[in-house]
Parts: C-alpha cells; structure tokens; sequence
C-alpha cells in the first residue's frame, strides 16, 4: 500500500495529486445541485485550469507541500460545517469557487505552517484578483474556519496518503469517513 512522504515527496508531485482531486471534485460538484453561493464564488469560471493555477502559485509564491494538503483539509471543514448548518453561507468547491478557495487556502496555510510567505500582494497578484478582495477572502475564510488553522501532523498524513491512494471522497456524505479514520480531529 503506497504511502506519502510528506517531507521528501516533491512538490510539484504533491501539485499534481491536489489538482487531480480539485479538478476531480470540481467535476462531480459541477453535476449536483449546489446549496448557494459563497463569498469564494466568481461571476465566471476563470480560464486559467486548476493544474495550471496551483503551479503559477508554486512559481511566484513557493509553499511546501502542508500548505498543499491544508488546502484538502480546509474544504473538508468547511464541506463539514454545510452539514452542521453551522453557517448561513454554504460553501462548495465548483468550477467558480475552487480557484479562489486555493489562493486564500494557500496563503492561509503558507502564514500558519511556512517561516516564509509573501505579501497579500503578491498572492493576490499571482492568484488574478484584487488585493481588496483577497483580503476580504483571508478574513472570511479565517472566521469560517473558526480561527483554526492548526492541523496535526497525522491529519496532513492521512489526507496525503489518501491521495496517494486516490481515496478522497468527492461527496460530502462521504466526509463524515473521514472523522472516523481521524478520529481525535475536530
């Protein structure tokens, strides 16, 4: 059973498995009915594909690769959160939210897990969309999650692994599996 090296997998391998589940996930969510829009939700589908998007991040604003499987882990919690009616914003990573969702992910999880980061700036230019704007999406993002970007190395392990395998859920319902194989996880 293959297993994920988080740190000594490369991170353009890492890349590639994220934007093989984004792309994969944006897919199905792009089929179902969606429970409304969120602050992530572009008016259009940005031109750019998510392969594309998270190697010109990487390029401009290197990350390592927890930076790249939090971003796995944050949608997961706000997907989580959907179900608990925690919210009145209802959160969905599809083809108008996913790209956004990944540059605020990122450099949320660059200033948590990363001794080097960059400027709101510079990610917002990197990621295509105003200063103004990202910083609104930082804040919101920040309080979706309740403040908590912490997530145990085991977490990281077990989110990379199951991408290794190509066993991360698509679907919501799914999820919940995930707090059992995590169990200790909030």
């Amino acid at each position: 059973m293959h297993s994920f090296d988080l740190g000594s997998n490369p991170v353009r391998n890492t890349i590639m498995l994220v934007a093989d589940y984004l792309e994969q996930l944006t897919v199905y969510n792009g089929t179902v009915a969606q429970p409304g829009l969120s602050s992530f939700h572009a008016q259009s589908i940005p031109t750019i594909d998510i392969h594309s998007y998270l190697h010109r991040i990487q390029k401009y604003c290197p990350a390592p690769n927890e930076c790249y499987i939090a971003i796995l882990v944050y949608m997961h919690r706000l997907m989580r959160h959907n179900q608990n009616n925690r919210y009145e914003e209802s959160y969905a990573v599809d083809p108008y939210s996913v790209h956004r969702l990944v540059i605020t992910g990122i450099m949320a999880s660059a200033k948590y897990f990363s001794d080097v980061f960059f400027t709101n700036s510079r990610y917002a230019k990197v990621g295509g969309i105003p200063v103004a704007e990202l910083n609104h999406l930082e804040v919101h993002l920040l309080i979706a999650l309740d403040f908590q970007l912490a997530i145990p190395i085991a977490e990281l392990q077990y989110y990379g692994d199951m991408l290794v395998r190509d066993t991360l859920p698509y679907s919501p319902p799914l999820w919940q599996g995930l707090e059992i194989g995590c169990s200790d996880y909030p």
